[in-house]
């Protein structure tokens, strides 16, 4: 999997993302994946809305309280992101990320 990271690093080089993107969005989906024990074909939208919980109950290392939405949706989308490059590059045939993100207030 480390090379399909790789990828996806590249990928959001190529479209222009900016340096926070291109070097977070790659952990994120490394740390779902940790979270989720599971090889990336056998993922489903099971594993995403609990990771989902985890993330929303999960404290903040710095404010003693759990992570804000911005944070949670920004791990979120990059799972999004990086599981339909996925599809697109044929490196899996459905995107098991179904959950409807919504912009943090």
């Amino acid at each position: 999997m480390e090379d399909e990271i790789y990828a996806f690093r590249k990928e959001l080089q190529t479209l222009g993302y900016c340096k926070t993107v291109i070097n977070n969005y790659p952990k994120y989906v490394c740390h779902f994946l940790v979270f989720a024990q599971e090889t990336v074909p056998k993922i489903n939208d099971i594993h995403i809305k609990s990771y989902q919980k985890h993330l929303q109950q999960k404290p903040s290392r710095t404010k003693g309280k759990t992570l804000s939405e911005s944070h949670v949706h920004s791990q979120l989308l990059a799972i999004k992101m990086c599981f339909g490059y996925l599809e697109r590059t044929h490196k899996i045939n459905t995107n098991p990320f179904t959950l409807k993100l919504k912009s943090p207030k």
